[in-house]
């Protein structure tokens, strides 16, 4: 759907199938997916941006926080922007069961910031987590730059990173919770695969 962000609000709607890409072009292709429904998109940003935040509940396993981290990857090469920022909640494990794949929950936020720390030593940036109460964050999953000119942007996702993170595509693939600083990201070779049901995302500049 095409819409103008100059006119303060943009809608891309169904875009159940759009992203199922390849892991490593998950941020290159949700960036083009915003300039194609967005005219001049990429003008909104030439005057700078001086802060990125990423604010989502539900930031929980490897595979959610790896597609955001993919994203700050993503606005690094084509903007030059090297510090990010996370808020989300404090991770807690899924039951008894030992986490095993790259879908399942951290079990504290040692082991968050070591995932962290470790895929941005690959991508070259620094992301600051900050870990709250559910209760004290908002419930809408939202991607904000803030402008040089004080103007902010705003990304909303509206079931956040969890809507390519869910368990069933991913449970094959791997990963070791005990040794987690020796993760090497460049190994996700696998399709980003969404829920199948219908979402949406919209950008909103104020």
């Amino acid at each position: 759907m095409k819409s103008e962000l100059s006119s303060n609000i943009a809608l891309m709607d169904d875009i159940t199938t759009k992203l199922n890409v390849p892991f490593s072009l998950f941020g290159s292709s949700l960036f083009a997916l915003f300039e194609e429904a967005i005219p001049r998109f990429k003008n909104v940003f030439e005057q700078g941006v001086e802060n990125v935040t990423y604010t989502d509940r539900y930031l929980i396993s490897p595979i959610s926080i790896g597609l955001v981290i993919s994203i700050f990857a993503h606005v690094k090469a084509t903007m030059g922007i090297r510090d990010f920022e996370i808020i989300t909640c404090h991770p807690s494990p899924s039951g008894d069961k030992k986490p095993y794949c790259i879908a399942d929950n951290f079990c504290n936020v040692d082991d968050v910031n070591d995932f962290i720390d470790s895929v941005c030593r690959t991508y070259g940036i620094n992301v600051y987590p900050e870990f709250a109460s559910k209760n004290d964050i908002d419930h809408g999953r939202c991607l904000t730059f803030t402008l040089t000119n004080g103007e902010v942007v705003r990304i909303l996702f509206d079931q956040g990173m969890g809507y390519w993170a869910t368990r069933r595509p991913y449970s094959r693939f791997r990963f070791d919770f005990d040794n987690i600083q020796a993760f090497d990201i460049t190994t996700w070779d696998f399709n980003i695969e969404s829920t199948g049901g219908s979402s949406y995302i919209v950008a909103h500049k104020a």
